[in-house]
Order: C-alpha cells, then structure tokens, then sequence
C-alpha cells in the first residue's frame, strides 16, 4: 500500500482531530478531510498540523501527526507522495526527499500569497513549480483565468478535481414561497443582494431572507442600520441542520462579486432544490447550473427572471429537475475516485 503524506498552511492551523463534532471545518480543510478519509482504503495517509512535537491521532482513517515532527520522521519514513494542500509556501518549512512525487493542491486563486508576513514573487512559484510531479485546482476557470496566466505555469501540470458534495436522503416538503437563502462570507455578495432587497419586497412583500454564516459584530450592525425588514441573520448551522433548511427554500440568490475557485454552495443548492440564481464570476459558471447573469445587468435580469419564474411554476419545477440531474453526480466518491487515477493507487 502506498503512502502518502499530507502538509497543511491554513488547514494546519483550524482541524482539531480529537473535537471534529463541536469544531466542523468547511471549505479547503473540508475538502482535506473528505478526500483522504475515503483514500485512506486504499493508501496510508498522515496530515501533519500545527500541534506539539509528538502528538499523533488516528481518526478516520488518517494518522494526524505533529507539523514539527515531519524532518525527524521524512529521514527515514519517505512517502511515495507529498501533497501539499493550499500554498506552495509550505515547500519552505519541509524538507522534501527527490525521489517523493509532490503533488500542490491549490485551493485558492493564488498558490502563494505570502511567506513568514512577506508576499513572494511569481517567480518563486514558477521555479519551484519545477519540482511538482502535478498541480490539482478545484476549477477549469481557476485555472485557465488566474494561475495559467498569472504564474506561466505549464499546462501539462494541471488537473481539475473540484469539491464533491456528500449526499442525504431528500423529503418531499413543500417549499416557503418566495424564500431565500445566503450562505457565504457576506464580502461576496451579501451586500449587494441587501441592495436589491427592497426592490424583491416590493413585489413579493411576503418573501423571506435568511443568512446562514457567522457575521461579525459590524457586519450585524450594518444589516441592522440598513432596517431591511424580513431579513434574518442566522448565524453557522451544523450542515445536516443547513441541508434540511434548504429543502423548504425556494431561492438561493448569489450577486456575487467574489471569484469562486469552484464554490461548493452552488453544487449543494443544486441538489436540495432551492432555484439557484447567481452571476457568472469564476467556477460559478461551472458548478450553478440554474440560471446565470452578467453581473452588470444582475439587479435587473434577476427582476425579470423572478417575475417570469413565479408566473411559470412548471419552469421552477424543470429548474430544480436540470440541478438535481446534474448535481447528485457531483460527489465526494467520484472526486477520489479521479485522485485514484492521479496517484495510480
């Protein structure tokens, strides 16, 4: 069975093995967690975080490690592969044997955005881009609109493995007219679509907006200040408690102004159901297939869409068909099964 050995930048910092009930991770180090729990059948896998020299802790398959253990132990445990998860960065802190495949796992739309509080240039990335047996994105879009032409990376490198999503049973519930949900930082898009609010209310006075993430004390201030009634902040939910919500909504809009790498909300909305309406920014062109809108036109075409869907319910129903078709093959299963391949395990 072959080894692999997984380094953290940022996912180092927040998984807590021995408390993962009460501290969830989401996002990159979800991803982390998902795909290495499901390739621990068929490899031995060791993630390395931020925790003291000697801790270790089996868990799901993977034996958690201390990041200050790793040059004691890579002198004479070499894994068959290194898979560094976010920031190539983290090639400064490791010692790396050649004859390990090392694999960069890039998140994020920039594979190193600083090193010890200093910005590295492009040219570090493009040079130790030469050690890298191959670099996995979460987005064709990631790739081809910011790392490609950003880093002169070459193409043969790359392979896209976007996020999956795990999949529960549905009920058939009767959804909330004229509900809508947002479940992302409120930097993406929550203030714009805050700003079209009113214009929603004013047509549909019965609609409903709940806010599913943790918000700062200034971002609840500022929904406060802005008096939008019929808007509810809600706070972080356990995902089970987020996946039954969404089951009884009707609407996930995303004004988004923020450059999804692969935006594993919009695959989740697709499968429970609620019309999935959003810009075309980044992977959301990839991972939204409900209906998409220029962001220059969004207000406006989002009016037009809403009053044409609400007078055409058979159109809602063959929306949520369309998403659900696609997404329930967007799993977490079919992901490793493309890391299997990668790998060759």
């Amino acid at each position: 069975m072959q080894s692999i050995w997984v380094v953290t930048f940022y996912a180092g910092q927040i998984i807590e093995p021995d408390d993962f009930e009460s501290k969830p991770v989401f996002g990159s180090e979800l991803a982390l967690l998902e795909v290495f729990q499901r390739l621990s059948k068929s490899a031995k896998i060791t993630v390395f975080i931020s925790k003291p020299s000697g801790y270790v802790n089996e868990k799901y398959g993977i034996t958690w490690r201390s990041d200050q253990d790793w040059n004691s132990l890579i002198q004479t445990n070499k894994p068959d592969h290194i898979v560094i998860s976010r920031y190539i960065g983290s090639m400064c802190d490791y010692y790396m044997p050649t004859e390990c495949k090392i694999w960069l796992w890039v998140h994020d739309t920039t594979p190193h955005p600083a090193y010890a509080g200093r910005q590295l240039s492009p040219n570090f990335c493009r040079n130790m881009s030469r050690r890298l047996s191959g670099i996995v994105t979460v987005g064709d879009s990631q790739r081809d609109e910011i790392i490609i032409p950003n880093y002169k990376l070459n193409r043969e490198l790359f392979t896209t493995i976007k996020n999956g999503i795990t999949l529960t049973p549905l009920t058939q519930q009767e959804r909330c007219p004229m509900s809508f949900i947002y479940a992302s930082g409120p930097d993406r898009g929550l203030w714009n679509l805050l700003k079209m609010w009113p214009a929603i209310l004013q047509k549909w006075h019965w609609a409903t907006l709940q806010i599913f993430h943790g918000l700062s004390e200034q971002d609840v201030q500022k929904i406060n200040q802005m008096h939008l009634p019929r808007v509810y902040p809600m706070g972080r939910i356990k995902q089970s408690d987020l996946f039954k919500k969404l089951q009884i909504i009707d609407y996930w809009l995303y004004p988004s102004i923020f450059f999804e790498t692969c935006c594993t909300t919009a695959i989740e909305m697709c499968y429970y159901g609620p019309i999935c309406i959003s810009t075309k920014l980044g992977a959301l062109k990839e991972n939204n297939v409900g209906l998409l809108i220029d962001n220059e036109t969004f207000q406006t075409d989002v009016m037009n869409h809403l009053e044409y869907l609400e007078a055409h319910p058979e159109q809602k129903d063959a929306i949520r068909q369309r998403q659900y078709n696609w997404a329930k093959h967007q799993t977490w299963e079919s992901r490793v099964d493309q890391w299997k391949e990668l790998l060759t395990l």
